[in-house]
């Protein structure tokens, strides 16, 4: 699998983990003692394909905040975006 270097922010006891080249994805939080976020076992982090389906191949845990879209669509001006 491909790997993507990841920035850990840490304060205190409580660990936020990031990966730049995914978005800046959420791909950990850490607090309390505790990981906050399911990480899948079956889908590796890879970089995003147009077209390809969220849900088969991208979706690894953690959080993504879906801006400026959740679903695909098109702009006013014509241009497609697509899912997330």
């Amino acid at each position: 699998g491909t790997e993507f270097a990841a920035l850990h922010l840490r304060r205190g006891t409580t660990t936020v983990t990031l990966i730049p080249a995914l978005g800046g994805k959420i791909a950990q939080i850490e607090a309390a003692g505790r990981r906050w976020l399911w990480t899948s076992d079956v889908i590796p982090y890879r970089t995003p394909r147009r077209g390809a389906s969220y849900v088969e191949t991208a979706d690894t845990g953690g959080f993504d905040e879906c801006f400026p879209t959740v679903g695909p669509c098109t702009m006013p001006d014509g241009r497609a975006l697509p899912d997330h």
